[in-house]
């Protein structure tokens, strides 16, 4: 009678949800939140100044988001970036949202530490002295979403700065391929860059680096600087599929930015041009 009694307690528990999540419930503590949730932590009116205490709040909540570990940034559903454009659109910053964000470049976190790099403006950071902050926090950063999300969020100050050249010239050689490749984008971005000691033989290396990706990326990237001496390279690798594998578009595409230089047209090289229709005109052609 009284495992009768027990089984029929356990059978109404069941049947009835008492004393257990619903589905529902349990399906909705797994969701992440879309941005009008996120949105929706702010209850300042729009136009006003958002408290430090509700920005803190927002970026904290990014840490429900999950990481793509081959890009190194948030997976797609997370509404990072429209976030950050419409805070800054419906609000005023408050008075010492830099302290703030530089206090979470230490948060234990990387997720939040990255955040916190995405909402610095290099310019102010620079006039305001928290520059050194970062950069003094970065030389022990272990973790690639961090170190990833900074050389992009540096890359239009690369030359403005020594710490800042140092930092990412530092990372040519990482471990991790995701970043070399992103270390080529920042070295390229400008083509004045080409000045500052060390680029040229950083992108030279990256040129010839075993991931082909990060060999892709340097090959496309390179020819923005338009250093006549990575011709040479271009052609050795057009000449070598074999040991270069899957890079001969990449190398010819190169070319052609070196000699076309489209849309702006300022710069030219014969002997890129005379690779390109030599290559074109082979045949039979192969990759």
């Amino acid at each position: 009678m009284h495992k009768l009694f027990s089984y029929l307690i356990a059978l109404s528990v069941i049947v009835c949800g008492i004393g257990v999540l619903s589905p529902t419930a349990s399906a909705q503590g797994d969701k992440k939140p879309k941005k009008e949730d996120i949105m929706a932590l702010i209850k300042t009116a729009k136009g006003d100044t958002i408290t430090l205490k509700e920005y803190k709040t927002v970026l904290l909540a990014f840490e429900q988001f999950d990481v793509d570990d081959r890009r190194l940034d948030f997976e797609w559903d997370c509404p990072l970036s429209s976030v950050n454009s419409q805070v800054k659109w419906d609000y005023k910053f408050p008075e010492g949202r830099d302290a703030l964000v530089a206090e979470l470049l230490t948060n234990k976190s990387p997720k939040i530490r990255s955040v916190a790099i995405t909402q610095i403006d290099v310019y102010t950071w620079r006039h305001n002295g928290y520059i050194k902050k970062l950069l003094e926090v970065l030389k022990d950063e272990k973790e690639p979403l961090v170190i990833n999300t900074a050389l992009n969020q540096l890359k239009m100050s690369f030359d403005d700065e020594e710490g800042i050249e140092q930092f990412v010239l530092a990372h040519v050689d990482d471990e991790n391929p995701k970043i070399r490749e992103t270390v080529a984008t920042v070295l390229c971005f400008e083509e004045e860059n080409k000045k500052v000691d060390g680029v040229v033989d950083a992108m030279r290396k990256l040129i010839y680096d075993p991931d082909v990706n990060v060999r892709n990326q340097a090959l496309f990237d390179a020819a923005r600087l338009h250093d006549d001496s990575f011709v040479d390279d271009y052609e050795k690798i057009l000449d070598d599929p074999v040991k270069y594998p899957n890079s001969q578009n990449s190398a010819l595409g190169g070319l052609y930015a070196m000699w076309y230089d489209f849309p702006f047209f300022k710069h030219t090289n014969q002997k890129a041009y005379e690779i390109c229709v030599k290559k074109l005109t082979q045949k039979p052609y192969t990759d």
